[in-house]
């Protein structure tokens, strides 16, 4: 599925106005050009859903790819269970965080889903280049059972050969702080809603 797509599909779920809301409220102020440069792109908010209430659709990130630039921020919205993105280190350490080796590596910590209609928590993170990111769910098994996902792979068939390489992994770890992101909530009608 190509990223135009992905964005239409989210469009036409959660309406324009919707996705202007969650925008406006999750999206930084943008820097101030110099004076007489033309006015950039406004950075979008691209929705990743984490996890859902459907027992059959619980350990997944979706979509498991997303192209973004840099500025634009991916905003992951948490569904049961409990569940974190965290950055991997590589292919070769899929299920192992990079906040080891680089601080301010990707890891939200967890962070537990509700289907109450109470807010759902989220974990914004703005895009800094065009390089791959692969991230991974921290809790129990998930990352061997394939709840991963690349920001910007190379080609769309690395999501499913790093999901051969979590399914091999003989540990999953957290990374040890939060970092790379800020955590909030959105109000449970203005998130997409969950994969059936």
């Amino acid at each position: 599925m190509k990223f135009n797509t992905v964005v239409v599909y989210f469009s036409a779920i959660i309406g324009a106005s919707m996705a202007a809301a969650i925008e406006e409220r999750q999206a930084p102020p943008a820097p101030m050009p110099p004076a007489g440069a033309p006015p950039g792109p406004t950075p979008k908010v691209i929705p990743v859903l984490v996890g859902s209430p459907t027992r059959e659709k619980s350990l997944l990130f979706y979509p498991e790819i997303v192209r973004a630039q840099p500025g634009d921020i991916v905003q992951f919205q948490f569904w049961p269970n409990n569940h974190t993105v965290t950055q991997a280190a590589n292919v070769q350490a899929p299920c192992l965080p990079l906040g080891d080796m680089q601080p301010n590596a990707v890891h939200s910590g967890f962070i537990p889903g509700v289907t109450d209609g109470s807010p759902i928590g989220t974990f914004n993170v703005q895009v800094e280049n065009t390089e791959p990111m692969l991230l991974y769910c921290a809790q129990g098994m998930h990352c061997q059972l394939g709840m991963v996902m690349i920001i910007n792979p190379k080609a769309d068939a690395d999501v499913q050969a790093y999901k051969m390489a979590a399914k091999g992994s003989q540990q999953n770890v957290p990374a040890k702080n939060v970092a790379g992101g800020s955590a909030g909530r959105i109000p449970a009608n203005l998130a997409l809603p969950p994969v059936a």
